[in-house]
């Protein structure tokens, strides 16, 4: 056992140091009391609820951002342990996979029983656009072609859209070469049109999340955007 005060290297059943005489057994005790800290806890549980809320509302996965959060408690919780480097290094270690843990187990937890309890009108509409499948792909003009929806998530669906005449590159000239343009362009279309269709504001207001992918002629991404209720809210009222 390592004293946290003066290093020295003791028996693994050793009560007190041998160099500095400091109760290792407290010391111990003062490791594992620091690290359970509920004060440590609060931040990454809110995270983690706050990233599961964020599911809810785009149908994705923040575990990335939750990464985050590990990193910078263990950095907190090695700062504010006072011990030597060694403890320290282990305080931060150890903090960062629990606190970590805890964010993902919150995150998860939120999710399926949001899953269970929350979203079962958003799976009903999601199934009724995966049955549209049968009459796709379709042409709506000479331009683009509707190919397919696709959905990975019980809240979430996806409209596949291709541009049957143009290569990525042909298309995006139009946009400064700049996929991002495209987005915000065709996002401030569908916010103007689609947002004000029939239906379109009880179904988004249940929870959905719309996607639309575009691909040029030879079935590259160009980009995507999505629609949900706090998107076309504003747009509603101009029905």
């Amino acid at each position: 056992m390592i004293c946290s005060k003066c290093n020295t290297k003791n028996r693994e059943d050793a009560k007190i140091c041998s160099k500095c005489g400091v109760d290792l057994i407290v010391e111990v005790k003062s490791f594992w009391r620091h690290l359970f800290n509920w004060k440590y806890y609060i931040f990454p549980i809110v995270i983690g609820l706050l990233f599961g809320v964020d599911y809810s509302q785009t149908g994705t996965y923040s575990l990335s951002n939750i990464k985050l959060v590990g990193l910078i408690m263990g950095i907190v919780m090695a700062v504010q342990f006072k011990a030597n480097f060694l403890s320290k290094l282990g305080m931060f270690f150890i903090g960062e996979f629990a606190t970590n843990f805890l964010s993902v187990v919150v995150h998860f937890s939120f999710i399926s029983l949001y899953g269970l309890f929350g979203n079962n009108a958003q799976e009903l509409i999601v199934q009724k656009l995966l049955e549209q499948n049968k009459i796709y792909p379709r042409m709506p003009n000479e331009e683009v072609q509707v190919l397919k929806y696709t959905s990975d998530s019980g809240n979430s669906v996806k409209l596949h859209l291709k541009f049957i005449n143009y290569t990525k590159n042909e298309i995006l000239l139009d946009y400064d070469n700049r996929s991002d343009n495209f987005e915000k362009e065709k996002l401030n279309r569908e916010l103007k049109v689609s947002c004000k269709g029939k239906g379109v504001e009880k179904i988004l207001a249940d929870g959905l999340i719309y996607w639309l992918a575009y691909y040029d002629k030879s079935n590259y991404l160009i980009g995507q955007i999505y629609l949900n209720d706090e998107r076309c809210k504003s747009y509603y009222k101009q029905l």
